[in-house]
């Protein structure tokens, strides 16, 4: 079996509200308590969200890897089998 290369997996760019952790907004203008709380509260759903996202990623890569090794065991065998015809 060839040996496939890793995957990359895309990293996604905080929103434009969170560029500026230290809060000031875009304006200039400092964020109040509400929308830092809103940012933080923006910024932990979408690191649940890509944690989520890797987690599948990842089940999926074991699931792809499993089916892979069944397929080149059936090809072993069924080789097997035309040698012997053969």
């Amino acid at each position: 079996p060839a040996a496939s290369a890793p995957l990359a997996i895309p990293r996604e760019s905080p929103p434009a509200s969170m560029a500026d952790p230290a809060g000031v907004g875009a304006e200039g203008a400092p964020l109040s308590g509400s929308q830092i709380q809103a940012n933080l509260t923006s910024a932990k759903e979408a690191r649940k969200r890509a944690e989520l996202d890797a987690q599948l990623l990842a089940n999926r890569i074991a699931l792809l890897k499993q089916e892979e090794e069944k397929a080149w065991k059936k090809i072993e065998e069924t080789r097997k089998r035309a040698a012997e015809i053969t």
